[in-house]
């Protein structure tokens, strides 16, 4: 997200294979959003997943983390429009 959207993760931390929540606000209605991964050494890995917010400019995605390795890893959703 930048800086002036809000999102929240669910659980805050989890082991590879488990299903993480992220809830996005502040898109507007309908928006093509793409996201992209940043892994915790800094590479980033993005955009090959886009979704269509609905009418009310959030919700919630699933990440699953099959695949994943440790540490922190964060994750970016913008606004194609």
């Amino acid at each position: 997200m930048n800086g002036t959207k809000e999102a929240t993760v669910t659980p805050t931390s989890a082991r590879a294979g488990a299903d993480v929540r992220v809830t996005v606000n502040g898109f507007q209605g309908g928006e093509t959003a793409s996201d992209g991964m940043t892994d915790p050494d800094g590479a980033v890995f993005g955009g090959v997943n886009q979704l269509t917010t609905p009418p009310s400019g959030g919700g919630t995605l699933t990440l699953h983390t099959n695949g994943l390795y440790p540490g922190r890893w964060a994750i970016t959703i913008h606004g194609l429009s």
